[in-house]
């Protein structure tokens, strides 16, 4: 009798056994296991910086970014992102994406951006950083290398009689003899925020570089267009290009730009007033 019922026990607990491996093989079959849990959207977004806001010459702010889902990623998901510098973030933002969406943030500096990080619907999110600057520099002559940033100023300069849009630009350089440069603009970039007819060297308006004081009437901070009017706009400094054994003379001499000495001039935008429009304008 009690062989009979240690076989009785037995086999319950075998039964049990057999049913709990049953239920677990069902949960199994039902997908929540890692092999199946994985984020909504394969692949991998991508993030540029938008919106424009003005800040100081050579520092091209943003105050948004905007995030674009990978294809395949159907329907509207809860996105946060953050912008690093090394390994500190620099600015963070976060909203519903379908597809491609703007997210405001507060004001940062483009450049200073190294890499991002994502969740979406709180999985991780691969992202690519992308920013393409909106003109670059070359050196033309000479040993080293340059660099362009453009800021956009709206306002009466010095001299000036309205408000107008300008676009601000600072030419440096890594080279510590004095190098030729031109500076090219790509007129179609999101950061200028315009479709540009006109570009002008205000001439009418004055300026200071930091060190000399560019006037109509004395050394003008001058550029002229290289080559034929285009969505790629390039434009290079007034002067021959020669350097002076006067240090006075390459410092006038604004073809010329050197470590210790960077160039500065501003384009004033949409402007047909004379004097205002003779770097782009339709007709050239």
């Amino acid at each position: 009798m009690r062989r009979l019922m240690a076989l009785a026990v037995a086999f319950v607990a075998v039964a049990g056994l057999s049913l709990a491996s049953a239920s677990g093989l069902g949960v199994a079959g039902a997908g929540v296991d890692g092999s199946t849990a994985v984020t909504p959207c394969q692949g991998t977004a991508v993030a540029t910086p938008v919106g424009a806001v003005d800040v100081q010459p050579g520092q091209p702010g943003y105050a948004g970014v905007s995030v674009a889902l990978p294809s395949g990623c159907a329907g509207s998901h809860p996105v946060q992102v953050t912008l690093l510098q090394g390994a500190s973030a620099l600015v963070s933002a976060s909203g519903a994406v379908a597809g491609t969406a703007t997210l405001p943030t507060s004001a940062y500096y483009a450049q200073t951006v190294t890499d991002a990080v994502a969740t979406l619907d709180g999985w991780d999110l691969p992202v690519t950083w992308s920013f393409t600057p909106p003109a670059t520099c070359q050196v033309t002559s000479g040993s080293g290398s340059c660099a362009a940033t453009v800021t956009l100023w709206t306002g009466t300069r010095n001299g000036g009689s309205s408000s107008a849009l300008y676009f601000d630009v600072w030419v440096t350089t890594t080279s510590t003899t004095w190098v030729t440069w031109t500076v090219t603009f790509d007129l179609t970039h999101a950061y200028y925020g315009t479709t540009v007819t006109a570009l002008g060297n205000s001439d009418l308006d004055d300026y200071w570089d930091g060190r000399t004081h560019f006037t109509s009437s004395g050394p003008v901070n001058d550029v002229h267009r290289v080559g034929a009017c285009s969505t790629s706009l390039v434009v290079t400094g007034d002067g021959n290009g020669t350097v002076s054994g006067s240090n006075n003379s390459n410092i006038k001499n604004f073809s010329l730009v050197r470590a210790d000495h960077a160039r500065y001039f501003s384009l004033v935008v949409n402007r047909t007033e004379t004097g205002y429009y003779d770097v782009y304008s339709p007709a050239c």
